[in-house]
């Protein structure tokens, strides 16, 4: 029997820098650990195994598309393709074997574009942690299936 395999999926242009620290840390434990990036404008200093233009196109949609950086509108759709792309990929992986549990983490969009993309998944383990309205996000944490293992967690940021 191989490794276990870590989706580790997230905006690695706003937080690469904590992303490429967990995937040390999974790491750690033997695991091997698959990075996804879901940004949609920026650049990341972690590279990635499954690039942010692949997402969008698994999402129907083209990254020059949101280029202009329009908050709003704009935004939504972003967050909602890079979840559709994000879910579509998760999916395959989960369907061919190749991966054994999903893990995010994010701010406001990230949180939301993690949670959609991760509820559609089967029966596989499942973290999306957040820093932002916790109260926020009760709601959304009971909207995951009942039959998976999902954590889904908040802390508060320094000030």
């Amino acid at each position: 029997m191989g490794k276990a395999v870590v989706a580790l999926a997230g905006t690695l242009d706003t937080k690469g820098v904590e992303y490429a620290f967990v995937k040390e840390e999974i790491e750690k434990f033997g695991c091997e650990v698959l990075v996804i990036d879901t940004s949609v404008i920026g650049e990341s200093p972690l590279e990635a195994d499954i690039k942010k233009e692949e997402v969008a196109k698994c999402g129907g949609v083209e990254l020059s598309e949101f280029a202009a950086r329009v908050e709003g509108d704009t935004r939504v759709r972003a967050n909602k393709a890079m979840s559709d792309g994000l879910a579509v990929i998760l999916k395959r992986l989960v369907s061919e074997g190749k991966i054994d549990a999903a893990l995010g983490m994010g701010g406001t969009g990230g949180t939301d574009s993690l949670s959609a993309a991760f509820r559609q998944l089967p029966g596989i383990p499942q973290d999306a942690g957040f820093h932002h309205g916790i109260q926020q996000y009760k709601a959304l944490c009971g909207q995951f299936r009942s039959d998976h293992d999902v954590l889904c967690y908040g802390h508060r940021r320094a000030e």
